[in-house]
């Protein structure tokens, strides 16, 4: 029983269909960050050096931290 007292059913035909397109999502999802991890890995070497010293990768952390920080705020404003 749940806790409003209603019991559980099985799944029909429409609760399994949603259930395996939310799980090929999650795994397509997955394999699209595999891939670009792994592209990332192999195309490093070949960038040039301007593109790879500390003064970049410093400036990306610092737009990635921005960009995580409005996230958040709007997500805490939807949901306020």
């Amino acid at each position: 029983m749940l806790f409003n007292g209603t019991q559980l059913r099985p799944r029909g035909r429409e609760g399994t269909v949603k259930l395996m397109a939310e799980s090929l999502e999650a795994g397509l999802l997955f394999l699209i960050l595999l891939g670009s991890g792994a592209l990332g890995l192999f195309v490093r070497p070949l960038l040039s050096e301007t593109h790879r010293s500390r003064e970049t990768t410093d400036f990306v952390q610092l737009v990635v931290t921005m960009l995580v920080t409005f996230v958040a705020v709007v997500l805490g404003l939807l949901t306020s």
